[in-house]
């Protein structure tokens, strides 16, 4: 689908009879493709403020969050959320649930739990679980390819992990419970590095 730039009505004419009869387009004429007007300069899309607002103040009340773009204002917006239980694992058939044959989403998962699931997760650590049905229009195959740095750069202060998935049999507890793990890991490991550059400085002095 493209959105088609003129000079005047004369114009248009000219190039609704070419693409009719599939003639060769007139000089000066310009085809942008919507899903990269959508997207916009900063290469990827925007998310809503008071999905922001959501995310950052209900961490320690939300299992996860649904995440669908809204085509009519292009950005990205909350549309359902799942409560936690005391274990991550109960809780994630029904995230699963949430992802639809004919809507891509965003379906942003926390894995702290009182059971210990992930050793080491805490409220800013998200897995995030890119949908993108197989059937899904390219358009929009191309929009929600920008969506994991659009939360990034919406949510410095917390930590990602993508999980992609585009058939059912991608959704699964191994591949959140291994994504989190893996950002765990990777977030206790920085202070143990910021810690043993210190060390062996003192021992350079």
């Amino acid at each position: 689908r493209f959105r088609l730039r003129c000079q005047s009505p004369d114009y248009l004419v000219r190039v609704s009879q070419a693409l009719v009869l599939h003639r060769p387009l007139p000089s000066r004429v310009r085809l942008r493709p919507v899903a990269a007007k959508m997207i916009g300069s900063s290469g990827y899309l925007p998310i809503d403020e008071e999905t922001k607002q959501n995310l950052t103040e209900q961490a320690s009340s939300c299992r996860a969050m649904k995440v669908v773009l809204e085509t009519r204002r292009p950005r990205l917006i909350a549309k359902e959320t799942v409560a936690p239980s005391p274990n991550v694992s109960d809780d994630l058939e029904k995230v699963f649930a949430l992802a639809t044959d004919e809507e891509p989403c965003a379906l942003v998962v926390n894995a702290k739990d009182e059971s210990g699931a992930v050793p080491g997760a805490d409220e800013k650590q998200w897995v995030v679980i890119v949908w993108i049905p197989e059937d899904a229009p390219a358009r929009m195959k191309t929009l929600w390819s920008t969506a994991m740095k659009s939360i990034r750069e919406s949510f410095l202060e917390m930590k990602f992990k993508e999980v992609q998935a585009s058939e059912r049999g991608e959704l699964s507890a191994d591949a959140v419970l291994s994504a989190a793990k893996e950002l765990a890991q990777e977030q206790q490991a920085k202070p143990n590095a910021g810690l043993l550059a210190e060390i062996q400085s003192k021992r350079k002095d």
